[in-house]
């Protein structure tokens, strides 16, 4: 059909600046403008299983999560091995790292995400709250849209949608029949 727009097709992202000032994060390293990085993942991920060195199925767009239970998975490491164990993760490029619950952040952390240029944030939610809250956020904001121009009416209980280009006189259209 002439003039169909297939939404599938295209991709929506917000930028990290607008999920910033929405959920009022604290932004704790930022290696470029917020607005400048765009997140197009409605998913998020808690890295547990990364952390370990598992990769398999790991969706690098995705926002990480990081709550209790990865800083005290972390805090029972040396130095080394949590630069090392942070490293690795960090090489996946993922485009921001939410630390939750206020959690102090590891300078091992802090010096990986300067490294590879990720974005770290704090919230003082908790892990659970925060990302039920941040998935329905990304849901709505990059859930596929199509935009028609139109008119709705209701003729003797039924609704009648008059569809046309702007200006073509859909209004007056719906006024008349209404009228009639």
């Amino acid at each position: 059909m002439e003039g169909m727009f297939d939404a599938a097709a295209v991709t929506y992202q917000v930028s990290l600046a607008r999920i910033i000032q929405d959920f009022n994060l604290e932004a704790v390293h930022l290696p470029a403008e917020p607005e400048q990085i765009y997140i197009s993942s409605s998913d998020v991920n808690r890295p547990g299983l990364p952390l370990v060195n598992y990769f398999e199925h790991f969706d690098s767009n995705r926002i990480q999560i990081m709550g209790m239970v990865e800083d005290s998975f972390l805090s029972q490491m040396d130095a080394a091995k949590r630069e090392l164990c942070l490293r690795n993760f960090a090489s996946r490029r993922m485009p921001a790292i939410v630390v939750t619950r206020g959690l102090e952040i590891c300078p091992e952390l802090l010096q990986v995400v300067q490294d590879y240029k990720i974005s770290l944030l704090r919230t003082t939610d908790t892990t659970s709250s925060f990302m039920a809250n941040l998935i329905g956020y990304l849901k709505a904001q990059l859930a596929p849209r199509i935009v028609r121009h139109g008119v709705l009416v209701e003729v003797y209980g039924e609704g009648l949608l008059i569809l046309g280009d702007s200006g073509v006189g859909k209004s007056e259209t719906a006024v008349e029949l209404v009228k009639r």
